[in-house]
């Protein structure tokens, strides 16, 4: 569930402060500018305004906000270089006017068939259809998509959701940055969307409700003994589409016990195997290496 906002008067007072083009341009010529900042006459030509006054009300008026003094300068606040970053990235205006061509994906993990990597409503999802299997989606920028040749796209979003999943993995909201709570979906009340229900794990932001679904494998990608594991039997993970790493993504699982919460995992590599066991909030509690 999304977090409540209670405090919205905040939020119609950000929003309405960048409801001005002159706001904006100032904005603008503070991302550009060569320098660290700039002063108050320097700023007022780059945006071509000769009323002073009518530009210290305007910039007045984003600060402190998006604009912050500097030894009687001026230059962006993180939220100003977060807005314009977002915007020239196209995540306000171009997502619904970028589209793609399914493209051909590597190999699915859940059945060997050949993936597509299709882009809808700013997301980048790679999804099988010869077994209906979602492995993986994740917010990209237009502009990332646009200034990529269609050869590359795999690698590119395959390198955008290892990324996206490393902050999860690490506790972290996509969204606002706050903390995740992340509890195996069969001990929640959601329904599971990965194609081996076990393997599902639901993530809900404790700052602003948003709830998210991953495979189990995207928490256990960075623990040692996994990475250590991949390493000693020759998977080289970086060399590959993160939808084809098969040993995190779908290994054996049983559910060895209800009450308390106790999975047991079997990633396998050729011949070789690593078991672990992990409880309802994904933590490893046992880890069973390969016999030398």
């Amino acid at each position: 569930m999304r977090g409540d906002f209670t405090d919205t008067e905040n939020l119609y007072e950000v929003f309405s402060t960048l409801a001005h083009e002159l706001r904006i341009e100032i904005l603008m010529e503070l991302w550009v500018a060569d320098a660290d900042s700039l002063g108050f006459a320097n700023l007022c030509d780059r945006v071509n305004v000769r009323d002073t006054g009518k530009f210290n009300y305007h910039l007045d008026t984003l600060t402190p906000s998006f604009v912050r003094r500097v030894n009687g300068e001026y230059a962006l606040t993180f939220a100003g270089e977060q807005l314009i970053g977002a915007a020239v990235s196209g995540v306000y205006t171009g997502a619904d006017g970028t589209d793609i061509e399914r493209v051909d994906a590597g190999t699915c993990f859940a059945c060997g068939g050949t993936p597509q990597l299709d882009y809808r409503n700013g997301r980048a999802i790679v999804e099988c259809l010869d077994c209906d299997s979602l492995l993986g989606q994740c917010p990209v920028p237009p502009v990332v998509i646009r200034q990529t040749d269609t050869e590359e796209l795999p690698q590119i979003v395959s390198d955008s959701i290892l990324a996206q999943f490393q902050t999860i993995s690490s506790g972290f909201c996509l969204y606002c940055g706050g903390r995740l709570d992340s509890t195996l979906t069969v001990d929640t009340e959601h329904d599971p969307i990965v194609h081996q229900p076990l393997l599902d794990v639901t993530s809900e932001c404790l700052a602003c409700g948003n709830v998210s679904h991953q495979n189990i494998g995207v928490l256990l990608f960075d623990h040692s003994a996994v990475s250590t594991f991949l390493f000693n039997t020759g998977f080289d993970p970086v060399s590959t589409y993160f939808w084809e790493i098969t040993p995190i993504l779908n290994p054996e699982v049983t559910l060895l016990k209800e009450d308390p919460i106790r999975l047991g995992l079997t990633l396998t590599v050729s011949d070789e195997e690593l078991e672990l066991v992990v409880d309802a909030d994904c933590t490893v509690l046992e880890v069973k290496t390969p016999a030398p």
